[in-house]
């Protein structure tokens, strides 16, 4: 299991994504993160709270399927 959550199969390495997995340790990442994209089904509850958490200038965005396109694009919010 844990090799399938810290691992990506090679065709989505552009996203450039850490993941950080630890029991029962803290490992401060706020002053590093500088985007978060949210999943096109996340819904409003979660998305509100990582607004509300997401700290000083790191962009927050909403992914959209668009359907014309075939694409999943991210938009500002």
């Amino acid at each position: 299991m844990t090799y399938a959550l810290s691992h990506k199969r090679e065709e989505w390495r552009f996203e450039q994504e850490y993941r950080l997995i630890g029991v029962n340790e803290y490992v401060s990442i706020q002053s590093r993160i500088r985007r978060v994209i949210l999943g096109p089904r996340c819904n409003e509850t979660i998305e509100m709270a990582i607004r509300k958490l997401a700290p000083r200038g790191c962009d927050v965005y909403k992914a959209k399927l668009d359907h014309d396109r075939r694409a999943i694009v991210a938009h500002s919010w």
